[in-house]
């Protein structure tokens, strides 16, 4: 498991940095162990094509890889990097993600490259 969870705690307040090296068509479910505010997502792709579809579930509930409807999807190229900002933060009951190589719901395939994904959370 490449999942890791780090916490931050100073005067702005209490943030968790969530990371994963190898996201792929498995579910990271309820990373942050609950309820919270998205501020930020960066996504990395090795490689030099296709795309890593990075999908979210933001409510509460279990997430099927393949069935359940994202709540937020975010693709990037291979070889490239984004940053997607959420400045007033996005409300979530537990976040879960994936990544696939596929734009459709239905995709349950790995995407081709090594897609890393890096969560900032309050």
């Amino acid at each position: 498991m490449t999942l890791k969870v780090s916490e931050l705690v100073g005067t702005a307040g209490t943030f968790k940095i969530v990371s994963d090296a190898t996201s792929n068509a498995t579910a990271e479910v309820n990373v942050t162990g609950g309820a919270g505010k998205l501020y930020s997502v960066d996504i990395s792709v090795a490689g030099s094509s296709g795309y890593s579809n990075v999908k979210f579930k933001l409510t509460s509930g279990t997430a099927t890889v393949g069935t359940t409807e994202p709540d937020l999807q975010l693709a990037v190229f291979g070889g490239g990097s984004e940053r997607f900002d959420f400045p007033n933060g996005l409300s979530f009951d537990q976040i879960t993600f994936w990544s696939t190589a596929d734009f459709a719901t239905s995709s349950t395939s790995n995407p081709a490259n090594t897609t890393i994904v890096t969560l900032l959370t309050s």
